[in-house]
């Protein structure tokens, strides 16, 4: 059974990504960092303990590619909650405008 595991740390959700270790779920983003959630097959706990203590390698290439797209991720989140907020914003100024 798959169990859900939560990172801030960007470097290792790309080491996690980039070396197909766990599949990313989807990533949440409440405030100016995100939460990268992936899908643990009980797995996640090990695999942080050798990235923080082992040599965790995946090729270069893939992972600084992971790194910029899961930024990409963080900001395009950012940006729609932004948005999000400034259209219901908007909506509450409008009712209040009515009554």
């Amino acid at each position: 059974m798959n169990t859900q595991y939560k990172t801030r740390t960007l470097a290792f959700a790309a080491f996690l990504v980039a070396g197909k270790h766990l599949r990313l779920d989807h990533v949440e983003v409440t405030d100016s960092l995100g939460v990268f959630v992936f899908e643990d097959n009980g797995r996640a706990r090990q695999l942080e303990a050798a990235f923080h203590t082992q040599d965790a390698v995946v090729p270069a290439q893939q992972f600084y590619r992971t790194v910029r797209t899961l930024r990409r991720m963080v900001e395009s989140g950012k940006q729609r909650n932004a948005n999000q907020f400034t259209t219901e914003d908007s909506h509450a100024n409008q009712e209040v405008t009515r009554h």
